[in-house]
């Protein structure tokens, strides 16, 4: 398993990485794991012990649980890398059997969905908002969207990973990438452990996730709306060509640029959509 690196993000998760590192050190011992301390006030980096498969990083602040993901994803040179949370939620079982089927089918992803996820009255209400929202921005999510276990083919990652949220909705956003592109991705149901220590995530993280949603939306929409910001200019300025041509003015060089301007920004959101098929 010398193609794989594993990330593992932690924030003063001191009661878990130890156990979790033993753990992934036995299942994966020739796989590369990269520890990255984002900024932790506890003793956790000291929980973990150095070998020559194993990075042991920490971020100059607290940057958020998506930048120190992007950051090991960066960092990672292996065909495949897996993200694995640092509190003892995920089971190292689970991983090797994602590692060996997204290798097996050929997969872009694998993304992991908790069978036994936590279904309070907040939570499931939360996460209905944040689908509904979703929906209407253009992406159809599953109920367990932000599972923090998860496989990709590093090529496959590269390509969207500097535009992941620095949050807790890098989970989030990492599966609106694969949906809007239509990579060869599939769920994977997985059950949990009882957590070690106290969530990090916090209602307003909620809130940013939506946020994080809208802007995505913009993003990854800005090809159809210059396509058709485009031809509404070109209509318009073709018209506008037209009622000044009956009156017999010619073509003033205003409708001239006009057209010239609706048909470069037909030509240019062309290009995009055809690098993204080609």
């Amino acid at each position: 398993m010398r193609d794989l690196t594993i990330i593992i993000p932690f924030y003063n998760e001191s009661g878990s990485l130890k156990k979790i590192q033993k753990e992934i050190n036995y299942k994966f011992k020739d796989s590369k794991k990269i520890f990255l301390d984002d900024g932790s006030t506890d003793n956790s980096i000291k929980k973990l012990k150095k070998n020559k498969n194993t990075k042991i990083l920490s971020n100059s602040k607290n940057s958020g649980y998506g930048f120190s993901l992007k950051k090991g994803v960066s960092l990672s040179k292996t065909e495949y890398v897996a993200w694995f949370d640092a509190d003892n939620e995920h089971k190292v079982e689970d991983l090797l059997k994602m590692y060996k089927k997204i290798k097996k089918d050929n997969l872009d992803a694998l993304i992991g969905t908790r069978l036994n996820l936590r279904r309070s009255f907040i939570n499931v209400l939360g996460k209905k908002i944040i689908r509904l929202f979703s929906f209407i921005m253009g992406f159809k999510l599953p109920f367990d969207f932000n599972c923090g276990l998860r496989v990709f083919r590093r090529e496959k990652i590269l390509t969207f990973n500097h535009l992941l949220s620095d949050r807790f909705s890098a989970s989030t956003s990492s599966l609106i990438f694969l949906i809007f592109h239509k990579m060869n991705y599939e769920y994977f149901p997985i059950f949990t452990s009882k957590r070690i220590g106290q969530t990090k995530v916090k209602f307003i993280d909620g809130f940013r996730t939506m946020i994080v949603i809208f802007k995505l939306s913009l993003i990854l929409g800005i090809k159809k709306y210059l396509f058709l910001t485009g031809l509404a200019v070109s209509i318009f300025g073709a018209h506008y060509s037209w009622s000044i041509f009956l009156k017999g003015a010619g073509l003033s060089p205003g409708s001239i640029l006009i057209l010239i301007l609706g048909f470069v920004m037909i030509l240019i959101s062309y290009i995009f959509i055809y690098q993204d098929y080609k």
